[in-house]
């Protein structure tokens, strides 16, 4: 009997012991913080504010202007007309190339001793378009004005131009710019137009715009065969152009003067200048290139040859 009384002490003692560790835990438990509210960190601060225009961890809008990644257009200003590096002019068969000239006279066939004159603005006073023609010991003036690129670069108000592939042949011509601020060029090319000048031509006392301007997308040609350009003044060459520049024994490139680059002879885009002969000489520039200066437009390099004459006093 006492076995018994003596068993059923531990069960109960055993029991009781039990039940005290139960309500420890639960007790315990009951003490722990609540669950963070969704967004809280569990140190019960809050996490940091998404930056500006992000949502939801998505990236910010892109900024005005900005489609799909792609940059923003370019500036007014920033794309150069074709044919022309940025801020630099460009050249006949541009996007900026007139689309039609006037002419107080349209030469078709040989001349000999004729008189051409022309006092209009923005006109030529002589124009040879697609032909070959040969001016021979022509007298021709030219007055009235024309402002910017088109007088300058392309032709318009030009004494004399050479157009769509025309070849023009000048003996024994003196064209004159008197000296005054000129606004146009004494002889051009416009297109694919070739001039041969040939002794006892001469370009001479043109203020501000070029003695000779050739095209620089159509290939235009210049051959001077004893001719003289000198006293010229211009802020790019008294040459300017592309094409090809052929200079032969006995001509003269002398005295001419650039208050920027290239005194003599700007050669621009992909112009190739053959020195055969003759002479460039006493030629001034304020900036670089006292006889010759150039430029590449398009990945195309201007290239010259000298195979002779004489290039002094630049």
């Amino acid at each position: 009997m006492k076995k018994i009384l003596k068993t059923l002490a531990l069960a109960l003692c055993a029991a009781i012991i039990a039940a005290g560790a139960l309500a420890d835990n639960t007790e315990t438990d009951s003490q722990l913080p609540p669950a963070p509210p969704s967004g809280e960190m569990n140190n019960g601060q809050q996490p940091p504010e998404p930056p500006d225009g992000n949502m939801n961890g998505q990236p910010p809008a892109p900024p005005s202007g900005d489609m799909n990644g792609q940059p923003p257009a370019k500036p007014d200003g920033e794309n150069a007309p074709s044919g022309a590096p940025g801020g630099m002019p460009g050249g006949p068969g541009g996007s900026g190339a007139p689309t039609e000239y006037a002419a107080a006279s349209t030469v078709t066939e040989d001349s000999q001793g004729a008189s051409y004159t022309s006092s209009a603005d923005s006109e030529n006073a002589v124009l040879v378009s697609g032909d070959t023609v040969t001016l021979s010991g022509a007298s021709v003036t030219k007055s009235g004005s024309s402002d910017g690129d088109s007088a300058d670069f392309y032709g318009i108000n030009a004494t004399v131009l050479a157009k769509d592939g025309a070849t023009l042949t000048v003996d024994n011509l003196t064209l004159d710019g008197d000296g005054a601020a000129a606004t146009g060029n004494l002889i051009a090319t416009a297109g694919s137009g070739s001039i041969v000048l040939n002794e006892g031509t001469v370009l001479t006392n043109n203020n501000g715009a070029h003695a000779v301007s050739l095209a620089t997308r159509g290939g235009g040609t210049l051959t001077l065969n004893g001719a003289e350009i000198t006293n010229n003044s211009s802020d790019s060459g008294a040459i300017w152009g592309g094409g090809h520049i052929i200079v032969n024994e006995g001509s003269k490139i002398n005295s001419n003067s650039s208050p920027g680059s290239a005194g003599a002879i700007r050669m621009v885009g992909k112009c190739n200048l053959t020195m055969n002969g003759g002479e460039i000489c006493n030629n001034k520039a304020a900036g670089d290139g006292g006889a010759i200066w150039g430029y590449g437009i398009n990945g195309n390099t201007s290239v010259y040859d000298l195979k002779g004459g004489k290039i002094s006093g630049n």
